[in-house]
Parts: C-alpha cells; structure tokens; sequence
C-alpha cells in the first residue's frame, strides 16, 4: 500500500473518530460537544516528547487485536487520574518515527 493510500486511509479513520466522538461525548454530557480534526504530521518519538509540556499525563497502550503501541497524551486540565502496571509498559525507541493525530 502507497504512503499516500496509507496517509489518506489515517485522515479517513481520525475524521470518523472525531464525528463519533463529537456525537457520543454531546449524548453522555448532554450538553453540545464538537471535536474537530485538525491534521496529520509524521515526526519521529523524540521529537514528539520534546513538545510535550511539563508536567504532562502520558501513557503507552495496547489496542488488541491491533498489533504495536499507541500513545496517549491527555492534557492535565482534564483532571484523569492513571493507574499503571509498571510490568505491562515497555520503552519505545527515540528514534521511532509515529503518527501524530491531532484532533
């Protein structure tokens, strides 16, 4: 599959996960809720970490049957509160090119 195929196919699935969560976060607050997608940019792990701010709420997850890790930021305003298993987490490379969604 081409690189364009695959970037197109990522912009595809972020959009409908931005509707769906737009609708689904506006039923369970009961108050109007609109996520927008905002892009797509490739950078590597590194350079993703360094724009992140500090302190920040970061976790790696698993997403079966999906193969990989992904990465969840979420920003500390939201006041979420983790519970990690030190075991289950593994480091990623810094030099790991991922996928940056920005919704």
């Amino acid at each position: 599959m081409s690189a364009d195929i695959k970037t197109r196919l990522r912009q595809a699935v972020a959009d409908g996960f931005a509707k769906m969560g737009s609708i689904d976060f506006t039923s369970l607050l009961r108050m109007s809720v609109q996520i927008d997608y905002k892009g797509l940019r490739q950078c590597t792990f590194g350079e993703y970490v360094s724009e992140l701010p500090n302190p920040t709420c970061v976790s790696l997850v698993t997403m079966s049957p999906l193969k990989g890790y992904a990465l969840v930021h979420v920003d500390l305003g939201l006041g979420f509160v983790f519970s990690m298993d030190p075991e289950a987490g593994s480091e990623i490379p810094r030099g790991s090119t991922i996928t940056l969604y920005v919704i």
